[in-house]
């Protein structure tokens, strides 16, 4: 058992777990969540039987509350594209669940640690696994995924105001910049990789820090952001449809 000093962020974290692991295949288990018995030999039978190609493994889970009770299955199924490197980092690397995450320990040994800013783990392992490897789904409910109504990863806050929604759009942009960022220190350490992949993530990432600028509070920031886009080549149709919700933002809240 380890115990930090302090909270050392989720990343810090991740990274001194992974000094203190001695095994190939590493399950990863958040504190608030429960994993049913058979989830590790299940992972390590779908790693094992690809011949270890596998470099990233998630599973079904069954959503719980804060009080454990189940309320059904989450399922998160890999796309059709799921081994196509462009496309998961066009899309933003889809289709893991963190929270099911089990992974091959030479992602950590051939890359090294993440970087101490990046909170979405769940985004920066695969993409790395996908230099090594492959990913892959195993369709069987092997974790308790607990939810709670008042926090933050809660996909339905109703409770939230239009600050709080702006503000949480803004903090997912910011941090999957991040976590483009984190990619590009990846891709120059990896074996091999499609010579396209830097462009896209530099076009993705253009895009998620024209999203965020889009969410920054003052007319004048936002122009300053629409215009940063403008010159970095993001879509239009994004451009548009992104700068009119951000501009009419009052008016469209009102509306809803």
């Amino acid at each position: 058992v380890n115990r930090n000093p302090q909270n050392a962020g989720l990343a810090n974290h991740l990274n001194r777990v992974m000094e203190l692991a001695k095994g190939e295949f590493i399950v990863g288990s958040a504190g608030d969540d429960v994993s049913l018995p058979e989830r590790t030999e299940v992972l390590w039978r779908a790693w094992e039987e690809s011949g270890r190609t596998i470099c990233s493994v998630s599973s079904t889970m069954r959503l719980i509350d804060e009080e454990g009770a189940d309320y059904g299955l989450f399922e998160n199924p890999l796309p059709p594209y799921a081994n196509d490197i462009l496309c998961m980092c066009r899309e933003g690397m889809p289709g893991v669940g963190g929270a099911s995450h089990a992974w091959d320990r030479r992602i950590f040994d051939v890359f090294g640690p993440l970087r101490s800013d990046v909170s979405f783990e769940d985004r920066a392992l695969p993409f790395r696994s996908l230099l090594l490897g492959k990913i892959a789904y195993v369709n069987q409910p092997l974790v308790r995924y607990r939810r709670h109504r008042e926090a933050m990863t809660c996909q339905t806050p109703a409770h939230w105001s239009p600050d709080h929604l702006r503000a949480n759009a803004l903090r997912h942009a910011r941090q999957m910049e991040r976590v483009f960022q984190q990619w590009l220190t990846d891709l120059a350490k990896a074996p091999s990789a499609p010579p396209q992949t830097e462009t896209v993530i530099r076009r993705a990432m253009a895009e998620m820090r024209f999203r965020g600028d889009m969410q920054e509070k003052g007319f004048a920031t936002r122009a300053r952001g629409l215009w940063a886009g403008f010159r970095s080549g993001v879509p239009w149709r994004r451009l548009t449809c992104d700068s009119l919700r951000s501009f009419l933002r009052p008016v469209h809240f009102w509306w809803i």
